[in-house]
């Protein structure tokens, strides 16, 4: 996957400033409660999906729209606590470790079943969700030709359950002088019952390039999730069975031959 190389997204204008946290732009869009619910919820009986599959399945739409590319390379970010070791007890640490890693989502087609399904296997085959990626790439030192502008973390739900978060302010926890390593940064939180999404963007784009592809993003988002209510069954894929190397089109031979038994 890393040797391939995925064209980057259309500027606005080049800049030989440097993209450091202090002069990144900021821009927020909100989902509505309702949608939020379902994500959270409802949407995911339809293809036994997560809610990292829905909204990556909706992004990769938003920047295939954007860029007229039919595949989307993007640095996934997460907490990196799998368990991938069995000596090794969790349970006695505490924060996140961090786990960064490409991903290259196929969006061949605008059909949502068909993106929500492959974007849930492309994710399904990384194995212990990207932790073992850190290891060979900052123990080996090796870098490939695939280096995504986009970097998507989805932060989970922030809603206070119990006690109050501190109000205090906490400064800066990051030099202004510092590089940011991507050319857009997306972050995705909870907080009293809404999805807002946090874009940090380098002085590349325009505000309203950013805010048009947002509300494009927001747009897939709302489309894919009204598709996955309205289909009565529950569909399966090749992640959900415990045969390896699979493909789409292995099971649907399969369900195919039972279905003439």
């Amino acid at each position: 996957m890393e040797q391939q190389e995925i064209p980057s997204l259309p500027r606005d204008r080049e800049s030989r400033e440097v993209h450091r946290f202090g002069n990144s732009r900021t821009e927020v869009v909100t989902l509505d409660e309702a949608t939020t619910s379902q994500l959270l919820t409802e949407a995911h009986q339809a293809y036994r999906t997560e809610i990292n599959d829905l909204l990556l399945a909706a992004l990769s739409l938003a920047i295939r729209e954007w860029s007229g590319a039919d595949q989307v390379a993007i640095h996934l970010e997460g907490h990196g606590r799998e368990e991938i070791l069995p000596e090794v007890d969790l349970t006695r640490t505490v924060g996140w470790f961090t786990s960064i890693y490409p991903v290259v989502l196929p969006v061949r087609t605008e059909n949502p079943g068909t993106v929500i399904k492959e974007v849930k296997e492309t994710l399904r085959r990384v194995p212990h969700k990207g932790v073992g990626y850190g290891v060979r790439r900052y123990l080996q030192g090796k870098r490939g030709k695939l280096q995504p502008g986009i970097s998507f973390n989805y932060l989970g739900q922030f809603d206070q359950t119990g006690a109050d978060a501190s109000s205090l302010p906490t400064g800066t926890p990051v030099s202004l002088r510092n590089r940011r390593a991507h050319d857009i940064e997306i972050t995705g939180v909870i907080r009293n019952g809404r999805l807002h999404f946090l874009v940090d963007y380098s002085c590349y784009w325009e505000a309203e390039t950013i805010k048009r592809w947002m509300e494009k993003f927001l747009q897939h988002l709302l489309r894919l999730t009204e598709h996955c209510l309205k289909k009565d069954t529950s569909e399966r894929t090749p992640s959900d069975f415990s045969m390896k190397n699979m493909t789409m089109e292995d099971l649907e031979d399969v369900f195919s031959t039972l279905k003439n038994l």
